[in-house]
């Protein structure tokens, strides 16, 4: 009786610790595994149209058909099916004769448990006899952002094909990954022509545009490993440039474009003031000179070096009442603190007289007089630009000046030394610049409100310094060297000659060093549709990010352009070891 007891016991703590939940175990993070296909992995002479593939675990396939990714492109279309651990994929229309094909899952094929993706896995056949072995690799990259570039299609293109990206789908394809790097496998030798662009919408065509897309200028001669071709890639609204409309607004003509103007033309027997609002919009003022119509040839110009010229008489009307706001915008490096000069760049949005610009320059509540803030220059009125100059110096100088008059005087006069001992409590690094209401009067004979800016100026300790030279093997000319924020809205020059780099007087912070080989010395950068078949202008950038901290120099820092553009293939370089 004891033993049935003990028996019991133990049948009951059994079947209680089988009704406990299951903890503990490793969850699964491994993707499903291919152990076996037909036709099988590097197969030749497959005229198959049906495709089996077995898993080592249930899987779920229900987004195989749309992820399911085939190079060289496929017209045709694919059915998929799929049980437990099976899949079927059969496709209705047959494959190129003599040709190496790629099967990519994408990410199509995930296991029931976890999700985990199958990402990576790919079968390799050819219709022919031998399977295609050559490869294209390299690193899509945007010099614009100093990014690279992820998820690009990268496409090749029979070069002997009349194509182009925004019509045809690529010959071969493969995508970039989040390092930039890509690399096009079992390629038929021959000559072929390489494009990326980022497919938004999935067609595998480029949208003249919306998408960013680049290419390579001569065709490439694919044989065995054709490694380290950079691809950089811009954003260009290839639509032509066209005169939407027309309008008379009483003192104004309007003329609204279809994209982006950047530069314009009016050719005109007589003197037209014009602006441009939203960059898309021009604004033509009638003035003094002009009676109720005037015959113009307008020309205006495109990103892309576009054209369109439109012969038109230009009418005005009764005014009406309604003027375009009359806006300022400052265009200067007074958010950056400066250690001795600030260079204040006005930009106003209509034409206007501002040489008789009526401002301030106040120290605590003394004004300063005008020799201490000048101008350096105008652009035409119809850019709207007036440059100025604020030296720290001078602004010492003058407080120094007249605190040694007052005290040369050497009075009694209590205000006389009142007046000394202000001077000897004066910031001169704090400066307040006031342009006067009504001082600034439009073509419209409207005037900006009152502008009033303080800005700060810090003593040498605070700033830092960048010292070395550019190293090139190709020996390149017309290199240009700039030092930029991280953001790209702030850019410094190089005060070195030549190779050599000199940046003083730099905010602490991160930037960017980068060299711009200005081909046509125009001190710019310059960008070239890909309309003419001519790569843009080469921008380099140095592989880190430079940290210029304050009271510090960076001495004899070598920029080897070369290993920096290397520097973006060595990830592949490891892979491929």
């Amino acid at each position: 009786m004891k033993h049935f007891a003990i028996t019991a016991l133990v049948l009951l703590s059994i079947g209680c610790a089988q009704m406990s939940p299951l903890t503990g175990g490793y969850k699964d993070t491994i993707p499903p595994i291919i152990i076996q296909s037909l036709p099988l992995n590097n197969s030749v002479n497959s005229n198959t149209r049906n495709f089996f593939f077995a898993f080592d675990e249930p899987v779920d396939a229900s987004k195989l058909r749309e992820s399911l990714i085939i190079s060289p492109y496929y017209t045709g279309n694919q059915e998929v099916k799929y049980k437990k651990n099976e899949v079927y994929v059969s496709f209705d229309s047959s494959f190129t004769e003599n040709t190496t094909y790629i099967i990519s899952f994408a990410g199509g094929i995930k296991d029931v448990t976890e999700g985990n993706e199958l990402s990576n896995s790919k079968i390799v056949f050819s219709t022919g006899n031998y399977i295609d072995s050559s490869s294209v690799s390299g690193t899509v990259f945007s010099p614009i952002d100093n990014k690279r570039v992820e998820n690009a299609v990268v496409g090749l293109y029979n070069e002997k094909d009349s194509f182009d990206l925004f019509t045809k789908k690529p010959t071969y394809f493969t995508f970039s990954d989040k390092s930039g790097l890509f690399k096009v496998d079992n390629v038929k030798p021959g000559l072929y022509k390489l494009y990326a662009f980022k497919d938004e919408n999935k067609n595998f065509l480029a949208e003249y545009k919306s998408e960013a897309f680049g290419f390579i200028e001569s065709p490439i001669s694919v044989k065995n490993k054709n490694k380290n071709i950079l691809v950089n890639l811009y954003t260009e609204d290839l639509s032509k440039l066209k005169l939407l409309r027309k309008r008379n607004r009483g003192n104004v003509y309007e003329l609204v474009y279809s994209k982006k103007i950047i530069d314009v033309d009016i050719i005109s027997n007589t003197e037209l003031d014009y602006s441009l609002n939203d960059n898309k919009n021009i604004l033509v003022y009638k003035n003094v000179n002009v009676k109720d119509s005037v015959f113009a040839i307008i020309k205006a110009y495109d990103e892309s070096a576009g054209l369109t010229s439109d012969s038109l008489f230009i009418s005005f009307g009764k005014d009406t009442g309604l003027k375009i706001e009359f806006t300022s915008l400052f265009n200067s490096n007074l958010k950056f603190e400066l250690e001795d000069t600030i260079f204040y760049d006005l930009e106003l949005s209509k034409p206007t007289n501002i040489e008789n610009l009526n401002y301030k320059l106040l120290l605590d509540t003394i004004k300063i007089p005008d020799s201490v803030f000048y101008k350096v220059g105008y652009k035409d009125k119809n850019n709207f630009k007036g440059l100025f100059k604020i030296n720290k110096n001078s602004v010492s100088d003058f407080v120094e000046n007249h605190k040694k008059l007052y005290q040369e005087k050497e009075s009694n006069d209590s205000l006389l030394n009142l007046l000394i001992g202000y001077y000897d409590k004066i910031n001169t690094n704090t400066l307040t610049l006031s342009i006067e209401k009504g001082s600034i009067v439009s073509i419209e004979n409207d005037t900006l409100k009152k502008i009033s800016q303080k800005f700060t100026f810090k003593g040498s300790d605070f700033f830092g310094e960048l010292n070395g030279y550019v190293s090139d093997s190709l020996e390149r000319k017309n290199m240009k060297v700039e030092l930029v924020t991280l953001d790209l809205k702030k850019k410094y020059k190089n005060k070195g000659s030549g190779s050599n780099i000199l940046f003083q007087n730099i905010p602490p912070g991160k930037y960017y060093l980068r060299v711009i080989f200005d081909d046509n010395i125009n001190n710019k950068w310059d960008y070239r549709s890909i309309l003419s078949n001519n790569t843009s202008e080469e921008i380099i950038y140095f592989e880190k990010e430079i940290e210029i901290r304050s009271n510090w120099v960076i001495e004899d820092l070598v920029f080897d352009v070369n290993k920096s553009v290397d520097f973006l293939f060595e990830k592949l370089e490891s892979e491929e070891k």
